[in-house]
């Protein structure tokens, strides 16, 4: 079947009816004869014609920053975008997709786009070399009651491990443990809280490698102790204050005989707990400031305060057993675990005393002075004896070093905690994560630029370059995807 004189024509072709009929050298009937066409697709060409002129020649009232050609591919970089910097939800994207660019998507094609990018993601992640994690931190966090398994290099903030489980137990732990050390993963040291199941992972995977206690969550059970007993006296004085309102307004004997027993026994309560909230706050307070504090004294000295501690404990947790007994048998039992970072420091100042000739106890004398604010009398005094025991010169160097020291010993794993609260918005939008989406979600974070941090080694920066020492393409690029330049206006 022959195709009708108007499909055959190209665009050139077009483009001069259009322009012959604008400039009116043809009236449309006369286009419409020598073309062999009908006076509507004359038309057409015209109203095109038109609309580019007024395009192109209009107000800028609208304000136009610049045209984008945004074809399929484009539409599956902003799903992927949406779904990991927005933290949008399916239905969300569909939504985004209708209601700016008029886009109809199903919800299974917005499946498919990210499913289809955590394949791709997966490769690269398990193509990344983790020989170059030196300290790395792992802990647990949860989804509606079901394990997420984490990981993090304490240096880069690389996530190296991200995983959806049904329980945290230690064969659980061992299995994805072993699959990173065939990655190259074998860290100096692990810092991790006190979980059986994590523990025993460890044990089971890296029996030679160190794990060190985790500072941070030992803090925050002692802060908790001192806040509830602080709790507890402020509600014995409420009932207290309450029981003598009773008791002035009560005018029948039997009842201020019971009204006063009453009272009797609250103030005995009150005073029991401002006892214990006052030693207790005592105790946490050299606990967070004299023994697990990174700038303190010698191994020796933290390791006896910290035993008359948990004496002290021992015996306060026979007025109460409910709440001290439990904290007090960890910190007992797990001593050596919090201490580590002590024993690791202790080997950095015996090598610079090795390297300058000097003392170990003058480099923890040193530790001890970094708590002190520079230039205050208190640091004044201190120093003064110091600096004429070593010298101007090597006091300033030492000093230095040991600053270097305190800046790099890592006691806690605050960055693991910081990982799974980036990563708890995304668990909110689902139920479970999945294999897939983790791979995805550990791509992103590990691909994505960190935009602040304390750190001027990470700022602007992604995690994967930190830890590679080179640069990449951004992440999207990495997945397939090619960055659409925009079109800017004429």
């Amino acid at each position: 079947m022959q195709a009708c004189a108007a499909q055959q024509l190209n665009v050139e072709d077009r483009k001069n009816i259009a322009i012959e009929v604008v400039s009116q050298k043809k009236t449309i009937t006369q286009a419409a004869n020598d073309y062999d066409t009908s006076r509507k697709f004359i038309e057409q060409q015209r109203d095109k014609a038109l609309a580019g002129i007024e395009n192109n020649f209009k107000e800028q009232e609208s304000d136009v920053l610049f045209y984008l050609p945004i074809n399929k591919a484009w539409i599956h970089q902003l799903v992927l975008a949406l779904a990991m910097f927005c933290k949008a939800s399916y239905r969300n994207i569909i939504a985004i997709l209708d209601y700016l660019f008029d886009y109809k998507m199903a919800i299974g094609t917005v499946f498919n786009i990210i499913n289809q990018a955590s394949v791709n993601a997966e490769k690269i992640n398990n193509a990344q070399d983790l020989s170059n994690i030196k300290e790395a931190a792992i802990d647990e966090m949860f989804l509606n009651n079901s394990p997420i398994l984490t990981g993090v290099d304490l240096y880069s903030t690389y996530c190296f491990l991200l995983k959806d489980e049904d329980d945290r137990e230690g064969e659980t732990w061992e299995k994805h443990l072993v699959v990173l050390k065939d990655q190259g993963l074998n860290p100096d040291k692990f810092i991790a809280d006190f979980g059986s199941g994590l523990r025993l992972g460890l044990n089971l995977s890296y029996e030679d490698t160190p794990c060190h206690g985790d500072v941070f969550h030992v803090l925050f059970d002692l802060k908790k102790l001192s806040l509830y007993f602080r709790n507890r006296v402020k509600s014995r004085k409420t009932l207290v204050d309450k029981l003598l309102a009773k008791l002035g307004k009560a005018t029948k004997k039997e009842k201020n005989i019971e009204l006063e027993k009453q009272l009797e026994i609250a103030e005995k309560d009150k005073e029991k707990f401002m006892f214990l909230s006052c030693n207790i706050s005592i105790l946490v307070d050299w606990m967070a400031h004299d023994v697990l504090s990174i700038a303190g004294g010698s191994p020796e000295s933290r390791s006896m305060l910290y035993d008359y501690i948990i004496s002290e404990l021992k015996l306060l947790e026979e007025l109460h057993p409910h709440k001290i007994k439990a904290t007090r048998t960890t910190l007992e039992n797990r001593k050596d675990n919090i201490l580590a970072f002590t024993l690791d420091m202790d080997k950095e100042f015996e090598n610079i005393a090795e390297q300058f000739k000097g003392s170990k106890e003058d480099l923890w004398y040193l530790c001890e002075l970094h708590r002190c604010e520079r230039f205050s009398a208190k640091y004044y005094n201190r120093s003064e004896e110091i600096k004429k025991k070593l010298g101007m010169k090597d006091y300033i160097i030492l000093m230095g070093l040991v600053g270097q020291v305190i800046n790099t010993t890592t006691r806690a794993s605050s960055l693991v905690e910081n990982l799974n609260g980036r990563i708890r918005p995304f668990c909110n939008l689902r139920k479970q994560m999945g294999d897939r989406f983790t791979e995805l979600l550990k791509f992103f974070l590990n691909h994505n630029q960190l935009t602040c941090s304390r750190k001027k080694e990470r700022k602007n920066k992604t995690p994967a370059a930190i830890l590679n020492k080179q640069e990449h393409a951004p992440w999207l690029e990495m997945l397939g995807f090619k960055h659409v330049e925009p079109i800017a206006l004429i």
